[in-house]
């Protein structure tokens, strides 16, 4: 018997290597690939519960207090609790707090922006006369703006009988005349705008793990000697930027007293009076002509400074600053009396008055873009959100014993970088990372102006108990919420935060959950300003990466075991065809129906050996012994042997009936008709596979889209991004190779009738145009229905785009083409033999 299987595998080698090979392979895949999903499912679950939780994990906030860019993309951006109108009591707070289940609830209140205490810096002294102009800037990273010029002029000495160190002086600004009159020549800086946020001290400590005792200090040493007002400490937030330059000309000038004195004379100013105090007259029209006749004295020379304060403006720290010699600044500390001459500078307390509050920004969506457009501008300086001036307080100089607060830095907090960390719990306030210019790449800052695009951080920080003073009774924008006795993001975990947020939320109260939170880029489209990329917070980033790989992974498996099963129940068939003729052959000759099952079943058996020990030696020299390897191949063993008794019981019990045809006016139907049984098995094929192709490739796509729109997200697919390409590269293979078989098959039963065609006197081309059109018939048939089916799955799972769309389109258009051209080389074979046949 060993020698007649022998003699009949040499007699068609080919089908039996195949089925060799193919039950080998699909012995080797279907372990690997449980194997794959098993371990990325793990890996996956076990990076989130590793780096998918941050600082906190629920972020409590009012009713209707999301934007609509968070509500359509859930998106916040950073430093987004830097605004805010508040909506959570102190009460309401407190009680959130005393929930065991609850570490830490560290409340935000955004105050609103506040302008530094207004201080002058003084300027070298040259020998009168001469003209100094301070041209300043400020600048956003990419782009520079004039922010406004101020212009003094020192002149001749005033006349006998005045102080000798006095000048005639004269200054553009009515609030540095004092420094003018005083002979030292100075400025004043641009008002800057600083955020102040209030916050609970001990929560916030244990939250971030900055130090905020200093707000327990007792005494406060204050600034102004005001009976009666009330110091608020205040923590700085270190290297906070305000961007602030200037351009310094000085300018000594060709004007002699004579000329000085009819300038005096022109505008009613008598010899003994300082032409400056011409800047306090209600006549404009003289202000004007003084102004004039100044600016046109010519200048014997012209020297220009740059100076950029940048670097020594603090928010809050109450410091002056003059320039030396050289321009360079020189700060109080530094200051010295023998090296530095004689040095003066002028507070104004009355900018504590009012303070300023800053809308959130109006987002526009359309499509996917968004666009931010501008409000106002002030100079050139574009202006895109809401800012409203709140006078809450007046300075009465006169005033002994009135109630004033102001603001006393008490210490710097430690600036919190912006890290590209994996979990990315919006803090709200302390994020340092604006974004890019997109056209260009230049880092992207806030200008000196309250009101600008960038979500600014604060730049102060006050104990929560001045919230009310400055909100009223309802001052908290959000609360920060860490659960206790939780480690990871792990379902437990996962539970256990749920059942608090919904507690929460049964008070009234708007709940997000932010563990799994992840950065992630958007571009923005800044009216006057241009494309920017800017990083934003996803919230809860976690549940949607687990999702988008809990999809990809159940129908790749499932995809992947159909396509097993499929090519199995092919080439199961197409054995079942081969042996029939074999069988009637072995009967004539006398072989019993028993002995020749037991013929073909012994072959069988002897692939199946053959093909388990191959497949065991592989799985065991690549991967050893897990048991999920193994429990899969058994798994294999058993589907592989199931769909052979399938589709041999199918094959032995089906009753054939005689073809009966009915001659058609057109052959072409004619004769797909006839072979309707064949090309029928053939568009299945290609049916399923457009539609498995068509959409698993896409749903790839969309699964890389989804989980790579975050920093954790593309930790996670670069993890998993071999496993994932090899299982999609492995369906593929498998697929179009099943395909390949069934066309061959198709063209091998129409031999005879290939041959009859030759017979009767078709040339090859006519031959060759039949089988063409027949083909695009039945291919364009399948792959239609396959990609609708793909579409309507596809939908199932995301919104149809022109992208999908066309990529599936893509790839029904590349199967017709695909078979087409496997049907020609298939066809050529054919028609070459027969010729030679014939």
């Amino acid at each position: 018997m060993f020698h007649i299987h022998w003699q009949h595998i040499k007699s068609r080698p080919f089908a039996y290597f195949f089925t060799l090979l193919l039950i080998t392979i699909i012995l080797v895949c279907l372990p690997i690939a449980a194997s794959s999903f098993t371990q990325a499912n793990e890996q996956v679950k076990g990076d989130i519960t590793d780096f998918s939780r941050g600082e906190y994990d629920l972020l409590v906030r009012p009713k209707n207090a999301t934007s609509l860019i968070e509500k359509r993309l859930g998106l916040v951006e950073q430093n987004y609790l830097g605004v805010g109108t508040g909506g959570i009591t102190l009460d309401t707070w407190k009680e959130i707090q005393t929930d065991e289940r609850i570490e830490i609830a560290a409340p935000v209140a955004a105050l609103g922006s506040f302008t530094k205490t207004e201080t002058t810096f003084q300027i070298p002294k040259l020998d009168p006369p001469v003209r100094y102009t301070a041209q300043y800037y400020t600048n956003n990273g990419a782009t520079s703006y004039k922010i406004g010029k101020d212009v003094g002029y020192v002149l001749h000495p005033l006349p006998n009988g005045q102080l000798v160190e006095n000048n005639e002086v004269y200054s553009s600004n009515k609030r540095m005349v004092d420094t003018w009159l005083n002979n030292t020549p100075g400025f004043i800086l641009p008002a800057s705008y600083h955020p102040v946020v209030a916050i609970d001290p001990e929560s916030e400590a244990a939250l971030t793990g900055i130090d905020f005792s200093p707000f327990q200090t007792n005494s406060l040493k204050p600034y102004f000697d005001m009976p009666g007002a009330k110091e608020i400490p205040l923590i700085g937030v270190e290297n906070t930027k305000t961007p602030i330059q200037a351009s310094i000309t000085v300018e000594p000038l060709n004007f002699t007293k004579t000329e000085l004195q009819q300038l005096k004379d022109d505008v009613g100013l008598s010899e003994q009076e300082n032409l400056g105090d011409i800047i306090f007259t209600d006549d404009l029209r003289l202000i004007q002509t003084v102004k004039q006749r100044l600016a046109t004295i010519p200048a014997l020379e012209t020297n220009t400074h740059t100076v950029d304060f940048s670097s020594v403006l603090t928010s809050f720290e109450k410091d002056w600053y003059m320039l030396d010699d050289a321009y360079e600044i020189v700060m109080h500390k530094d200051y010295d009396l023998a090296k530095h001459g004689e040095a003066l500078a002028i507070s104004n307390i009355n900018v504590h008055s009012s303070f300023f509050k800053v809308s959130p920004l109006d987002y526009k969506l359309d499509g996917e873009d968004i666009y931010v457009n501008l409000l106002n501008q002030e100079g050139d300086i574009p202006i895109h959100r809401d800012v409203e001036e709140v006078n809450f307080q007046t300075y009465n100089a006169e005033a002994k014993e009135e109630e004033f607060v102001y603001f006393v830095e008490v210490a710097k907090a430690p600036l919190q970088e912006y890290k590209n960390s994996l979990a990315a719990s919006p803090l709200g306030i302390y994020q340092y990372n604006y974004g890019t210019l997109q056209a260009t790449g230049e880092a992207l800052h806030p200008t000196h102006l309250a009101g600008d695009f960038l979500p600014t951080p604060a730049h102060g920080l006050v104990p929560l108990e001045w919230a009310e003073f400055f909100k009223g009774n309802a001052p908290i924008d959000a609360i920060r919420i860490k659960v206790a006795n939780i480690t990871g993001y792990t379902e437990k975990a996962a539970s256990k935060i749920k059942e608090i947020a919904e507690d929460i939320e049964a008070k009234g109260l708007h709940v997000d959950i932010i563990a799994g939170a992840s950065h992630q880029t958007l571009v923005l489209d800044v009216e006057k300003i241009g494309k920017v990329e800017q990083p934003w917070t996803t919230l809860g980033a976690a549940d949607k990466i687990l999702n988008s790989w809990n999809l990809f992974s159940i129908a790749t498996g499932i995809t992947f075991l159909l396509v097993a099963v499929l090519a199995l129940i092919s080439r199961f068939q197409v054995m079942q065809t081969e042996q029939q003729p074999e069988r009637h052959r072995l009967a004539w000759i006398g072989w019993l129906p028993t002995t020749i099952n037991r013929f073909y079943r012994q072959q069988w058996f002897g692939q199946c050996i053959l093909a388990i020990i191959t497949s065991m030696i592989i799985l065991f020299v690549t991967f050893g012994t897990p048991s999920i390897i193994w429990f899969g191949f058994g798994i294999s063993i058993v589907i592989i042997l199931v769909i052979k008794w399938f589709v041999g019981y199918i094959y032995t019990n089906r009753n054939e009936r005689p073809i009966k045809i009915k001659p058609r006016k057109s052959l072409l139907l004619t004769n797909m008709y006839y072979y309707r049984h064949h090309i029928l098995a053939t568009v299945y094929q290609v049916l399923l596979t457009t539609c498995l192709l068509s959409f698993l490739l896409p749903l790839s796509y969309i699964t890389i889209r989804n989980m790579t729109e975050t920093t954790l997200g593309s930790y996670i697919h670069w993890q998993m991004n071999e496993e994932q390409w090899v299982l999609v590269i492995g369906i593929s293979t498998l697929t179009l190779f099943t395909l390949i078989e069934s066309l061959f098959h198709l063209w091998k039963a129409r031999k005879n009738n290939l041959y009859l065609l030759y017979k009767i006197g078709w040339k090859n081309k006519h031959i060759r145009l039949q089988l063409r059109k027949e083909t695009l018939i039945w291919s364009c048939i399948s792959t239609g229905v396959g990609f609708i089916v793909s579409i309507f799955l596809i939908l199932l799972t995301e919104n149809m785009t022109w992208l999908l769309t066309g990529a599936s389109i893509g790839i029904a258009i590349g199967i017709v083409i695909f078979i087409l051209i496997i049907n020609e080389y298939i066809a050529s074979q054919f028609i070459g033999r027969i010729q030679k046949e014939g």
